[in-house]
């Protein structure tokens, strides 16, 4: 009888330390399907399956480059044509070739362009965040930090040189799409 009692408490306590396990994989298994759905409308400039992802308290910060002097921001609750993710020449065969993974985001150079093609999302957090490069202003400075402590930032760079930078943010038990980055892959003359 003591040792049913011994083996029952051990499988109790077994099951209860595993708790926080499947929710770590659920929350992990969110962000891809999450991530990977929206990729996907963005290829295909669905402009009503993207904004099914903003999410509608908070809305998309779109980072964008106006000049060599001038970054502008931007916040929207939904996306249309004045603010469409321009991903080059990106396709659903890019995506295929390129799942997602997890590691060292790609760097990018001016000349040589990026230094790794693929689907990446840094799980650590690793990059230099936005907020220490740029200057967004008293009025999103505050909202940029939220993002940027609650975010992941993923990066896809196709086959033919198109590229699109996104985060997505956990927000109420949920992934959203919640920033746009155009600064990034913009060198001074492209405007």
């Amino acid at each position: 009888m003591k040792i049913i009692k011994s083996t029952l408490l051990l499988l109790a306590f077994f099951q209860f330390m595993h708790i926080p396990s499947r929710a770590q994989s659920q929350k992990e298994a969110d962000f891809k399907k999450t991530s990977d759905g929206l990729l996907e409308a963005i290829i295909k400039k669905s402009y009503k399956e993207i904004n099914k992802y903003i999410n509608p308290t908070y809305g998309v910060y779109v980072m964008y480059f106006e000049s060599a002097q001038y970054d502008s921001w931007n916040v929207v609750k939904k996306l249309n044509d004045d603010y469409s993710p321009n991903i080059g020449n990106m396709s659903l065969a890019d995506m295929k070739k390129y799942p997602l993974t997890y590691g060292k985001l790609p760097a990018f150079d001016c000349k040589k362009g990026w230094n790794k093609k693929g689907y990446f999302a840094d799980s650590v957090g690793k990059y230099k965040p936005i907020s220490s490069t740029h200057n967004p202003g008293k009025g999103y400075a505050r909202a940029l930090k939220f993002v940027e402590q609650n975010s992941r930032k993923l990066i896809f760079t196709g086959n033919k040189g198109g590229w699109f930078i996104f985060y997505m943010s956990y927000i109420n038990n949920k992934w959203w799409f919640s920033m746009i980055d155009w600064w990034t892959g913009n060198c001074p003359g492209d405007n």
